[in-house]
């Protein structure tokens, strides 16, 4: 199984753009990130800071939403 590769330099909109089923994450995480204009240039490490998360947490959380989804 090829592990799937998130990376905290991605911006949102790529992160969306690649695993679209992801937006239920953010919104059960009550981040608005999918519809925020700054979506196209922010990127996870910075969205995960101004949502008073580590980086490697957001991460981890998205990556094991997307291993459910296998």
């Amino acid at each position: 199984m090829a592990r799937r590769k998130i990376s905290p330099d991605m911006t949102v909109a790529q992160l969306l753009k690649k695993y679209p089923e992801l937006v239920r994450v953010f919104k059960r995480l009550r981040m608005d990130c999918p519809r925020c204009k700054g979506r196209e240039s922010e990127t996870l490490a910075w969205v995960a800071r101004m949502h008073g998360k580590k980086p490697q947490e957001l991460i981890k959380i998205l990556e094991q939403n997307l291993k459910g989804s296998e």
